[in-house]
């Protein structure tokens, strides 16, 4: 049976050849294919920082946009933020940030918001501190199989706090192993201690410090701790996506709706 091949969004469909006999509009299942797709990778990003990003409870709801920049230079602020913006194409450079200065600035806010950020631009995030992956690497190493270093190292944006805190000379070497190994592979790796740009290089080693150089724009923040001295009451920083969606297609002469429902 033939059927009308006039799709009232994309106009006539019909094959000029006049040797094939299309049913659907190859536009509209196009254009459903794309929106099934987007929403199936805002499902796996939802999925990957709800299970995988180790965003602590603490901080489920920390971005950037609500991070506390009073105090902080303009320059500090805007270089934050712009990389936010544009963290696809920074994640895609291996570009990366490295935030120093005293406690309780907001440095840990930050790299979250970070990793949230990744997220919605569809790229995997994971947050770590330096001595907890440090930790969980010594007993996985009394094991066969990945170890959480071999999971930091290949993620496509690693935010990494306290890389200076409690390293000794293996934990120093097991941070250059995952340092480096990113850096060749051009991995956008941001990270955070309290230290500043004369001491970093004496609390996390030269040549640490001198990777991070070339790929990570340095951010010192300065000022007092501000530590609970506001609340944040913003919801969760990603919520999940429907769970069902539905496409409409022009096939068999009319307009059909298809419904995808999460499995």
């Amino acid at each position: 049976m033939d059927y009308p091949n006039n799709c009232p969004k994309h106009g006539d469909f019909s094959d000029p050849t006049g040797r094939a006999s299309r049913s659907a509009c190859p536009a509209c299942e196009a254009e459903a294919q794309r929106s099934i797709e987007e929403w199936r990778t805002a499902w796996r990003m939802f999925d990957h920082w709800s299970r995988d990003a180790m965003v602590p409870q603490r901080y489920r709801n920390r971005t950037v946009c609500n991070w506390n920049a009073e105090g902080q230079t303009k320059t500090v602020a805007d270089t934050i933020r712009r990389y936010a913006e544009t963290i696809g194409q920074r994640i895609e450079a291996g570009d990366g940030l490295t935030l120093i200065g005293p406690p309780g600035l907001g440095k840990t806010h930050l790299l979250v918001g970070l990793v949230h950020e990744a997220h919605r631009a569809g790229h995997r995030a994971i947050y770590c501190t330096w001595p907890e992956l440090a930790d969980a690497q010594r007993q996985a190493m009394k094991t066969k199989g990945p170890t959480p270093i071999d999971t930091a190292c290949r993620v496509p944006l690693l935010a990494l706090d306290e890389i200076a805190l409690g390293n000794t000379e293996w934990s120093s070497g097991q941070l250059f192993k995952l340092i480096d190994w990113r850096y060749r592979e051009g991995l956008a790796t941001c990270v955070a201690c309290n230290a500043s740009t004369a001491t970093l290089p004496k609390v996390i080693g030269e040549r640490i410090a001198d990777r991070l150089r070339e790929t990570n724009a340095v951010i010192a923040l300065t000022g007092n701790s501000k530590r609970g001295q506001f609340q944040i009451t913003d919801g969760p920083a990603l919520t999940p996506p429907p769970d069902s969606i539905s496409v409409e297609i022009f096939m068999f002469g009319a307009m059909a709706t298809r419904a995808h429902k999460r499995t």
